[in-house]
């Protein structure tokens, strides 16, 4: 498994990237659920298995005071979703820069241009942007506007 540390590292879009985000704290059995389809789905595109992660944990950057304790330090994280096949995991400095972002960057910018997403698999109660504005059903309109 490739990581990729530094998004600003990542040279050209991912072939055919199929992704997933999350904390991935534990890599739980939900967790190993949504890498199985991901890695099934990037089969069937050809493409690339790639599972999105934060470092630090969104909460300790959000919140004051905000240090939940982990089930999995970082490097565990790693070992964990390498030995599940993902392809790639892309490791996001959770800033609070980052969190300012709209979802239509987030999914338009990073997800698509510079990830190169040609699809993701995601919880049902998955959000993300600033202020967690993104959800689900706005997740489906952008990529239903952003495909080529």
């Amino acid at each position: 498994m490739e990581v990729i540390e530094d998004i600003d590292r990542l040279a050209a879009p991912l072939p055919n990237a199929v992704v997933t985000i999350g904390n991935f704290d534990g890599v739980h059995i939900g967790h190993r659920a949504l890498f199985r389809k991901v890695i099934e789905k990037a089969q069937l595109l050809e493409g690339m298995a790639v599972a999105i992660t934060f470092e630090p944990h969104p909460v300790r950057v959000l919140k004051q005071n905000g240090l939940p304790p982990l089930i999995t330090i970082y490097e565990q994280k790693i070992e964990l979703i390498a030995q599940l096949g993902i392809d790639v995991l892309i490791c996001i400095r959770f800033t609070p820069e980052f969190a300012a972002l709209s979802p239509e960057v987030f999914v338009a910018d990073l997800l698509v241009n510079r990830i190169g997403m040609k699809a993701i698999v995601v919880g049902e109660e998955y959000t993300f942007g600033k202020n967690r504005e993104g959800n689900l059903t706005l997740l489906k309109a952008y990529c239903r506007n952003c495909r080529t």
